[in-house]
């Protein structure tokens, strides 16, 4: 079973049950049309902690850029306000009319 030695304590695992797991691990990312990475890669830490940063705050302007909940609330209720008011004064010309 997939990870069945995570009960366990890390000293309690051994190297062949480690390999076990990481082959298995391959093979359900292989099941799901997964890449899996044959080597250790080629970004150093730094590298991988700058590309996170710069792709942190790419994500971040965008959520800034998006109406806050509490302005989307606004935009619907002014909406609706605007719908009120339209439907009144049709109502309004339909009374004019039926009385001349």
């Amino acid at each position: 079973m997939l990870f069945a030695s995570r009960s366990r304590s890390p000293s309690h695992c051994d190297a062949a049950a480690l390999r076990g797991e990481l082959t298995e691990l391959d093979e359900f990312l292989k099941l799901a049309d997964r890449e899996v990475l044959a080597h250790a890669g080629s970004l150093s830490h730094a590298e991988a902690v700058q590309k996170a940063e710069l792709e942190f705050e790419t994500f971040t302007a965008a959520r800034r850029a998006l109406p806050s909940s509490v302005e989307q609330h606004f935009d619907e209720a002014v909406k609706n306000v605007k719908q009120l008011e339209r439907g009144r004064r049709e109502k309004l010309k339909g009374k004019r009319g039926k009385q001349r």
